[in-house]
């Protein structure tokens, strides 16, 4: 993945989502589409109120802002996630950022490189057919990553002071990428 996409897209996940979150938990309950187009089980639609249930749901050529419950997602254009019980069970192809709700127990994401484990969080993953590889980064709360075989492989904590933690997931190891805080993402951001 290009450095200079993910730190954007990173900066992104950290000055937008938040923002959004907290517009479209205070306006409306339940799912939506609040940004673009999406075709979820084969129909295209941009209804800001939906009953998602169980639900494949893909992104065209321009991204867009779903909210499923208590989560926010901006996928990507490309991009296809599954849905179970109004949650995201599994992220198909392409890339999100996404912005979890507080919950008790550990939601689990299936990847095409394993499973990750999300209690409140935000985060951007994105898979790399080419590389056969994702990179997740958590921007801010705690993610786990756990292999294909249901081993841990990394449990990513940050907070307001130590935001940003960038990883690489490859079949059943975990590369730290980058240890950065937000400052160091929005001069990347900036540049060009």
């Amino acid at each position: 993945m290009n450095r200079r996409i993910f730190c954007k897209s990173a900066a992104l996940s950290y000055f937008l989502l938040p923002f959004l979150s907290s517009k479209l938990f205070a306006n409306t309950k339940g799912s939506g589409i609040f940004l673009g187009e999406l075709i979820i089980n084969g129909k295209k639609t941009n209804s800001q109120s939906i009953e998602l249930g169980d639900a494949i749901v893909q992104s065209g050529a321009k991204q867009a802002v779903l909210k499923a419950n208590d989560d926010v997602f901006l996928i990507r254009p490309f991009s296809k996630i599954k849905i179970i019980a109004n949650q995201l069970a599994e992220i198909v192809e392409g890339s999100l950022h996404g912005v979890f709700g507080k919950r008790e127990e550990e939601l689990l994401i299936k990847t095409p490189s394993g499973t990750l484990g999300i209690r409140g969080t935000a985060i951007y993953f994105e898979i790399d057919t080419q590389k056969q590889s994702s990179s997740l980064c958590n921007c801010f709360g705690h993610t786990v990553v756990y292999g294909k075989n249901g081993k841990l492989l990394k449990s990513l904590k940050n907070t307001k002071e130590n935001m940003h933690s960038a990883v690489t997931i490859t079949n059943e190891n975990v590369i730290t990428a980058t240890k950065f805080k937000h400052d160091v993402v929005a001069k990347e951001f900036l540049k060009k």
